[in-house]
């Protein structure tokens, strides 16, 4: 690990993706399993693709998934050292916004975050890092050394890590928000039996994480979908709006719902930036 944070932190930020494309070949032979499943998953979404256009976009997958790692390293280099000039940086030039009225929203009163695994995703949890305390519901890492050094990394750069299913973590996440902080969440997963929802992903049921929802929703925090497009030299957050506010009985499946729904018009827009690796439809 210590070789791959002198390989990153010694580029610049426009370099990161041809280290990415160098590293992409080796990946997609190792990650044999996967293949199978990005194949699965993508004839379910493009039942017309031939095996080479899937094969196509496979690895253009993998490729954002590298970057989304490296350009998150970079960034603890850069916040490591310096932490004020990186700052600005990143919020100045790297993370640009299509919308502003979501993020307004979030930064006047705090509130949930909904995004998945497209693009650099880390980038909108590190926007928020930096003006309010921001907790990232996270699965564990089977490996402890992996654990370990992505835990340090992710409370290095100002994040709060909730851990699924840990003692503590719902306290944590209820007092992030009570002080007007932000969560963030990958709402293209679900986090084992509790708190998961059934939606409709590509016309297919799924399961996604539904908890973060309704604690936002019982505190009265607003709820957004954000996802961050990875474009050659910056970040764009995607805003697709904000999925409740305040009041009002709505079933929490229905806003579940409408953020999956906007996955898939991302996903449309830019597939090879979703992470096509994960059984999505297992239900």
């Amino acid at each position: 690990m210590r070789w791959l944070l002198k390989q990153v932190s010694g580029q610049r930020f426009d370099e990161l993706p041809s280290i990415a494309q160098k590293w992409v070949g080796p990946f997609y032979w190792l990650l044999f399993n996967r293949r199978r499943i990005m194949f699965e998953n993508l004839s379910y979404v493009f039942p017309d693709w031939n095996m080479d256009q899937k094969k196509e976009m496979a690895r253009k997958s993998l490729f954002y998934m590298l970057l989304a790692i490296l350009d998150t390293i970079w960034w603890y280099e850069w916040v490591h050292r310096e932490r004020e000039r990186s700052r600005n940086w990143l919020l100045n030039q790297c993370i640009k916004f299509s919308e502003v009225r979501s993020r307004d929203l979030i930064l006047e009163r705090g509130g949930l975050v909904c995004t998945a695994h497209y693009g650099t995703f880390p980038g909108v949890a590190q926007y928020f890092a930096f003006h309010k305390p921001t907790g990232v519901f996270l699965k564990r890492i089977k490996n402890s050394y992996l654990q370990t050094w992505a835990d340090k990394i992710i409370r290095e750069m100002g994040l709060i890590p909730l851990y699924i299913n840990e003692i503590g973590s719902i306290k944590k996440a209820r007092n992030i928000l009570k002080s007007g902080g932000v969560l963030v969440v990958l709402l293209d997963q679900h986090f084992g039996k509790k708190g998961r929802i059934k939606v409709e992903f590509f016309n297919r049921p799924a399961f996604a994480a539904g908890g973060a929802v309704e604690l936002s929703m019982r505190m009265n925090k607003p709820v957004v979908a954000m996802f961050c497009y990875r474009g050659e030299g910056d970040i764009t957050v995607i805003d697709k709006g904000v999925l409740w506010e305040r009041g009002g009985d709505v079933p929490v499946r229905e806003i579940v719902q409408s953020f999956t729904t906007s996955l898939e018009s991302v996903i449309m827009s830019n597939p090879e930036q979703w992470a096509w690796l994960h059984r999505r439809w297992k239900v």
